[in-house]
């Protein structure tokens, strides 16, 4: 009888130990078939471009430090807007071919022309998959964010800062020359560059949107005799006579190569390439502040319980040898809390002013 009692005693024991079980907690609605949770990252621009990069190794290693961790999967579209602005319907669609087939259980969508051609023609007010967008220029309302399934990161660019940067740098700076792209987020830009002026204390003599190469050079060259610098943002759209996209670099190194003027720009890798200066946009922590609202989600965070935030950390930025060709000696003062650039091309320059190519 007592054996009987020590067997009873010891199942009862057993049923009321705590169970041990994964660690990884599991999204509401996620992937139950034991291959995780899938992710899918739908991206405006391809994937080389430098602020993809940043945005994109901010999210995995976001993902990588949560207790997520191997739980996730993760797959990559690039609708590749900037370089083939003529496909984006087209991409589009089978960004979401892929999504049906897929099925995530989140979806990024990055930057302004996601949002347009992607998530709210394929996604919005038609399916239930929490999406978080990011650098996102126009205003969330333009897309009829937020939804109950929709929240994300905006990106708004540091032009005051920015403006007040390039002042220190030139003191003699007062008339400036705003140009960008022709895209979609070109024409933001430029809509928000107007607005900020207001309070920046210097005089604007115009404002340009153009995507022909030839058209954006000869504004350059005509800026040379009529403004003190430029302030350009985006130049990713620029087209050759034959309709070629002209690569970002070689914007850049023409630029340098051709003018005189102090130049101002919204990221770092413009500035690493060869623009003078920027209070920059930090991709890799825009992604990581996306990613950390996706986890709150696949942890059981209802979107519409995450309001919708902005960047707002800028990282300063100087090229030094953009700097040294134009003349400009950089305050000591900013030596500290800045990150510095050199441009080996630029340096090989030698100061002389080349002709067209």
């Amino acid at each position: 009888m007592k054996s009987h009692c020590l067997i009873l005693f010891l199942a009862v024991s057993l049923f009321f130990l705590p169970v041990s079980v994964s660690a990884q907690p599991v999204a509401k609605g996620a992937s139950q078939s034991g291959k995780g949770i899938k992710i899918l990252i739908v991206h405006s621009y391809h994937k080389e471009m430098p602020w993809v990069s940043e945005y994109t190794q901010g999210i995995l290693m976001r993902f990588s430090q949560s207790s997520l961790g191997q739980e996730v999967q993760i797959k990559h579209f690039y609708l590749d807007t900037k370089r083939r602005p003529e496909m984006a319907q087209t991409m589009a669609a089978r960004a979401f071919q892929k999504y049906r087939k897929w099925r995530p259980d989140l979806v990024f969508a990055c930057d302004d022309n996601a949002q347009k051609y992607f998530v709210v023609p394929y996604l919005k007010d038609k399916a239930g998959t929490p999406v978080v967008f990011l650098g996102v220029n126009a205003d969330p309302e333009e897309y009829g964010y937020p939804t109950p399934n929709i929240t994300g990161v905006l990106e708004r660019n540091h032009i005051r800062l920015t403006m007040a940067l390039l002042k220190r740098l030139d003191p003699s700076v007062e008339r400036i020359a705003v140009i960008n792209d022709d895209s979609p987020t070109g024409r933001i830009v430029t809509r928000r560059i107007k607005e900020a002026m207001k309070e920046a204390g210097l005089q604007v003599i115009g404002y340009y949107n153009t995507n022909s190469y030839r058209e954006w050079k000869g504004l350059i060259k005509r800026f040379q005799s009529e403004v003190d610098a430029i302030y350009l943002i985006t130049y990713y759209t620029l087209k050759d006579e034959r309709g070629r996209h002209v690569p970002i670099l070689d914007v850049v190194k023409w630029l340098v190569k051709h003018s005189r003027l102090p130049d101002a720009t919204n990221t770092k890798d413009s500035v690493k390439n060869g623009l003078l200066c920027s209070v920059a946009i930090d991709g890799f922590i825009h992604g990581t502040d996306a990613a950390e609202m996706a986890i709150k989600i696949l942890k059981g965070t209802p979107p519409a319980q995450i309001p919708i935030t902005r960047t707002t950390r800028g990282i300063r930025v100087i090229n030094r040898s953009r700097a040294k060709i134009l003349g400009i000696k950089i305050p000591p003062y900013l030596m500290e809390g800045t990150t510095f650039y050199d441009s080996p091309f630029i340096n090989s320059l030698n100061g002389a002013t080349g002709e067209e190519e």
